[in-house]
């Protein structure tokens, strides 16, 4: 049996060959390399699978002159948990053991060190504190060390959000330069469905198709190669020609695809408003606005936030009850009108706090319900 070639365009997640595989960016990589130059930080912003992780691993695997001597490393914090991991896992990238900032600073003493590090929300949503932010941005202004870290959300949102109330010294956010990554430019898009792939071309109307189902959204258009290659292999497209009635079975396969990798947002047992959510991310134009983009990402930010908010609220009216009942413990064993006063108020502004807690933020305090 003949062995079927490898699909060059599978790919779904970062370009790990960023040599052979990666395009485009080149406007956002100039910006990037001429601040970290200087050692400046950048803040990289995107909506999810724009391709943020290829472009932080790409700049990891800069040639050493575009780096001015500086050592880059890749660093993912979707699966680091706490500070101490954090710190561990940085200081391997140095060849040094460590889990504090202190062995952090000490591994990149007298060098110049670059921290590409993904998925930058984690250092929030699992509470690393302002302690941690204060470290890095003090680290990273000793001129050693340089950050380009990768969000959905801005980060001046990201502290307001989850720091509102922590004692965070210094603005960390206020050292980096904002990078809005977006989808490609026609020219992009272009260059990406007509470079040669492992010895294999599309021909001029089987690109134009691609660009018109995929758009020029990164991850969609690799998609869309994608399904047009195995298409090929099927002897669906013969002779670089596209009919009307093989694009409408492609397009089928390509909304398919598209729906199973999309998360639906909860909308209870409305089916219909989940079906209308899933036609609208695979009919929608590629060339979807910043304010689309920029409503989504700060309406999940907001709805972490008010989950953490309720959290607090309620581990306060616990505290709160728990302090009524020791009042109401000494209201029995010496009772006097201020005791009894004190121990009913306790009471009564603890289960108000409640109330309160749960009439603010009902989804949130419905945990386990």
């Amino acid at each position: 049996m003949n062995d079927l070639p490898i699909n060059p365009y599978r790919e779904r997640g970062m370009v790990l060959d960023p040599e052979e595989r990666f395009f485009g960016r080149k406007r956002e990589l100039r910006e990037v390399f001429s601040r970290l130059a200087t050692m400046q930080s950048v803040s990289v912003i995107g909506q999810r699978r724009i391709g943020k992780s290829s472009f932080l691993n790409r700049i990891a695997h800069a040639e050493n002159g575009a780096m001015r001597g500086a050592a880059a490393f890749y660093l993912d914090l979707q699966r680091v948990f706490s500070t101490e991991e954090f710190y561990e896992r940085a200081c391997k990238l140095l060849r040094r053991e460590g889990q504090s900032h202190i062995e952090l600073e000490e591994a990149i003493q007298d060098k110049r060190v670059i921290f590409c590090l993904d998925e930058f929300e984690q250092a929030y949503s699992q509470d690393f504190g302002s302690e941690f932010f204060n470290a890095l941005r003090s680290l990273a202004q000793s001129g050693n060390l340089a950050l380009v870290v990768a969000t959905q959300t801005p980060l001046n949102e990201l502290h307001a959000q989850f720091l509102q109330d922590e004692d965070v010294t210094s603005k960390f956010h206020n050292i980096f330069t904002p990078l809005k990554l977006g989808e490609f430019t026609n020219e992009e898009a272009q260059e990406m469905i007509t470079t040669p792939r492992n010895g294999h071309r599309f021909s001029d109307e089987e690109a134009r198709a691609i660009l018109e189902l995929g758009g020029t959204h990164p991850y969609k258009l690799n998609l869309a190669c994608s399904i047009f290659f195995d298409a090929k292999q099927d002897r669906l497209l013969t002779d670089g020609k596209v009919s009307d009635a093989v694009l409408e079975q492609l397009r089928e396969r390509f909304d398919a695809e598209l729906n199973a990798s999309i998360t639906i947002p909860s909308s209870g047992n409305n089916a219909s408003a989940q079906r209308s959510y899933v036609a609208s991310q695979t009919r929608k134009p590629a060339t979807a606005t910043a304010a689309t983009i920029t409503g989504s990402t700060t309406a999940g930010g907001q709805t972490i936030a008010q989950s953490a908010r309720a959290e607090r609220a309620i581990h306060i009216s616990g505290a709160l009850l728990l302090i009524a009942g020791v009042f109401m413990f000494f209201a029995t064993q010496y009772p006097n009108p201020i005791s009894i006063f004190l121990s009913a108020a306790m009471l009564c502004g603890s289960l108000g706090f409640l109330i309160a807690t749960r009439v603010m933020w009902p989804k949130e305090t419905r945990r386990g319900e």
